[in-house]
């Protein structure tokens, strides 16, 4: 792992700038900023959702666990029909290019029919901090980079973590959106959806329908 990225992972509690569209690649996984969903109790598989508005933007914040191992989970995270927006999407185009800095990465060109038909590219880049060779924390950050002016902040980030009980993994997701009519249950709805797939896709079974 690059020094940079290794200390970019060290920024975990730092909240993310803001970027104004079409927005540069994120340089830095450490987790947006967004209030704290509690987790669900006992280790229970499912979530918990805060979500809230202001002036800025639509935030909402996920939190919960998902009874599978970690390497699965992320592998999940890694798939374009897991993490793109399917419930309103007409079409994705995911695009695989190795970025240097960080272990993964993903860019994906989305469209979407809203009176007219709206494209842009949504990039992923994940990282990992390990201990004795374990997964301590896989780090995601996601963010519209360009396409259409119409949304002026679509981003997110995703943290994995491992449990004290074998094959469960804490998912805390984060993102914040504004756009020109977008309302806070399109926020509610992606992060369902996105929790809802990754679980799918870890234990082996095919996506829900949306």
């Amino acid at each position: 792992m690059s020094t940079r990225l290794s200390y970019i992972l060290g920024l975990s509690m730092i909240s993310g700038a803001c970027w104004p569209a079409p927005e540069p690649l994120p340089d830095t996984l450490a987790p947006l900023e967004g209030i704290l969903a509690d987790a669900p109790g006992d280790l229970e598989e499912g979530f918990n959702l805060y979500l809230s508005e202001d002036d800025e933007h639509l935030t909402g914040h996920l939190r919960g666990y998902i009874h599978a191992d970690i390497e699965s989970v992320w592998n999940a995270f890694q798939q374009p029909d897991v993490v793109v927006n399917r419930r309103r999407l007409l079409e994705w185009k995911p695009t695989f290019e190795p970025d240097p800095e960080f272990e993964f990465s993903l860019d994906v060109e989305v469209t979407v029919d809203d009176i007219v038909n709206l494209t842009w590219t949504e990039a992923w880049r994940h990282g990992s901090t390990r201990q004795n060779n374990q997964i301590d924390t896989i780090a995601m950050r996601w963010q519209k980079t360009d396409g259409t002016s119409l949304i002026d902040i679509l981003r997110g980030s995703v943290n994995l973590r491992p449990t004290s009980e074998p094959g469960i993994t804490e998912v805390e997701m984060i993102e914040h959106l504004k756009a020109p009519r977008a309302d806070i249950s399109e926020v509610e709805s992606l992060l369902t959806d996105v929790f809802t797939d990754a679980q799918a896709f870890s234990k082996g079974d095919p996506l829900p329908t949306l």
